[in-house]
């Protein structure tokens, strides 16, 4: 038990560490770049309450501004300390960027191991998300910090869901939620975590599956959900607060884009196009996950469909 506890710490070891360095391979470059004109300025070098760094003041406007379209007052503070820390050098700011990407990676392999038990898969899972192109925007871009943030966050939530899971308790689902809320702070694309974590509930978890039934004699016909020991009400009520979280944070990013303007009217983009685009947009993103050409860092909307 012992030689196979010391060999898994090793492949651990050694997986983490060969992500680490072909995702700093890949990304070492971007400590050379500089700020560019798109962003850059409004969320760091022309940013009076980011460029001094941390201070009362900084933190209080990150907390109570909506400026920049929507709340996400830890990024702000994460460009702050950056501020603090290297100044306006662009190239600290990258590899800042770059350092949360390598975390990145690293959590979400440990989270996927955790879950499916397989260690080259989930590494092989890793890399790809490591390198993938259409990440290249995110992690080569000093203002999207915010992007990098919240998945640091969404990954570490899903650990400590798995470790939940594993061994229900009322403190690693406090630490569930305290994550989540983290990072909606970061960025509130994370409000759809909620439904991500049913879906892990499924599989890989397989807290419940579904079984179809051939009917005949005593037997049911149809769709039928099996749970393997958890109540099936349990599932549902445990993800009942993260759902309020993701209503608060939607309702402040609303509020905010409101207040600063930035809605765009629908006289602009008629809702049927908003609708047309977001489905097409799923299939053309799933096609730029197998074949990632005419990459660009934003995505206007189209005139039409």
């Amino acid at each position: 038990m012992e030689t196979g506890k010391k060999t898994g710490v090793l492949k651990l070891s050694v997986i983490c560490i060969f992500i680490l360095a072909v995702t700093v391979l890949a990304y070492w470059q971007v400590g050379g770049h500089e700020f560019i004109i798109f962003d850059d300025a409004q969320y760091v070098t022309d940013n009076p309450n980011v460029m001094p760094g941390i201070t009362l003041e900084g933190i209080s406007w990150a907390f109570s501004s909506s400026d920049r379209s929507y709340w996400h007052p830890l990024a702000w503070l994460s460009h702050m300390i950056d501020c603090q820390l290297f100044g306006l050098n662009p190239g600290l700011h990258h590899l800042m960027n770059l350092s949360f990407h390598v975390l990145n990676g690293i959590l979400l392999f440990l989270a996927l191991r955790m879950m499916t038990g397989s260690y080259w898969r989930s590494a092989f899972a890793a890399c790809l998300f490591a390198l993938h192109p259409v990440i290249v925007a995110t992690v080569a871009w000093i203002a999207e910090r915010k992007n990098l943030l919240s998945t640091s966050f969404w990954f570490l939530a899903m650990i400590a869901y798995v470790k939940y899971v594993r061994r229900p308790g009322m403190p690693m689902y406090l630490l569930v939620l305290s994550l989540f809320a983290l990072g909606l702070l970061a960025k509130p694309m994370l409000v759809t975590l909620p439904f991500v974590l049913l879906l892990l509930d499924y599989w890989p978890l397989k807290r419940f599956e579904f079984a179809i039934g051939k009917g005949g004699k005593n037997k049911e016909a149809g769709l039928n959900i099996r749970y393997q020991g958890t109540n099936p009400q349990r599932i549902i009520l445990e993800k009942i607060p993260l759902l309020i979280f993701s209503v608060i944070s939607i309702a402040f990013s609303s509020y905010s884009i409101h207040v600063m303007g930035k809605m765009i009217s629908s006289d602009i983009v008629p809702m049927a196009l908003r609708i047309e685009n977001a489905l097409v947009s799923y299939m053309v993103y799933l096609g730029k996950f197998f074949l990632p050409v005419n990459l660009t860092f934003f995505y206007p909307y189209p005139t039409g469909i």
